[in-house]
């Protein structure tokens, strides 16, 4: 769970980055009218935004999902590279995530609001 707090007013924010690929677990937080409400106009304002650039932000996943970006991230973290290139079965199942992540993605930017 990834926790931000807001330096002005020591607020604490809960960043679900989860949800774009349906792992969110957040639903209390939306207010009275829940999904319904202010919630639901955001949501859909923000999808016409990510629409109108959709190429640039599936460009964006694809690299940031890409098993080279994968591969940098583990080095920062992992000392012991070789052990891991050696598992093969953990990077194909990490690449089989990713592809479908993306394709979540790609999905869901098709969605007509209406």
């Amino acid at each position: 769970m990834n926790i931000l707090i807001d330096k002005a007013t020591a607020e604490v924010v809960h960043i679900d980055l989860g949800v774009a690929f349906e792992q969110g677990d957040i639903i209390d937080g939306m207010g009275v009218t829940g999904v319904e409400g202010v919630f639901r106009r955001c949501c859909e304002e923000n999808l016409s935004v990510m629409q109108t650039n959709k190429e640039a932000l599936l460009t964006i996943i694809e690299w940031a999902l890409s098993p080279l970006k994968a591969l940098e991230r583990q080095k920062e973290t992992d000392d012991d590279l070789e052990a891991s290139l050696e598992d093969s079965e953990g990077q194909y199942e990490g690449n089989k995530d990713a592809t479908r992540a993306l394709l979540c993605v790609k999905q869901k930017l098709e969605y007509e609001v209406g």
